[in-house]
């Protein structure tokens, strides 16, 4: 069932696990924010946004793809509403911009991007990342 209770997901797109833990990390597209199931469990906690579609530090605009990078012990999302690709570290309470613009702003440019939907890191810590069309 579509919803934004905590048994429930509204457009789940991206999916990460914490190896280590168990835990599994979900972008719910359509709620603007990334829920935490630990191990077992039947409801989540959001543990990323939350707070309304937006482009402030504590908003997500669209999660889409996410990773989950154990050695940081933060997401890194691919924020597709708000063109950019952000931290967001277990238990804070805002992101840290990592690609694109904080304030939402498309393009083509080299600092700009275009509704990022999916994300990854290297061994090396190095980003990729596929934006739409």
């Amino acid at each position: 069932t579509s919803g934004s209770a905590a048994n429930e997901l509204y457009d789940p797109y991206g999916i990460a696990r914490d190896a280590s833990s168990g835990t599994l990390y979900i972008s719910d597209y359509s709620n603007h924010r990334v829920m935490q199931y630990l191990s077992g469990a039947s409801s989540g906690t959001v543990i990323a946004g939350g707070n309304g579609p937006g482009t402030g530090s504590t908003q997500l605009n669209g999660p889409f793809g996410i990773y989950f990078d154990s050695v940081s012990n933060s997401l890194v999302i691919a924020n597709r509403g708000a063109n950019n690709i952000v931290r967001w570290v277990i238990g804070a309470s805002t992101w840290t911009l990592l690609a694109g613009n904080s304030g939402g702003l498309s393009g083509s440019s080299s600092t700009l991007l275009n509704g990022p939907c999916s994300v990854t890191l290297d061994s090396m810590g190095n980003i990729f990342f596929l934006l739409s069309k």
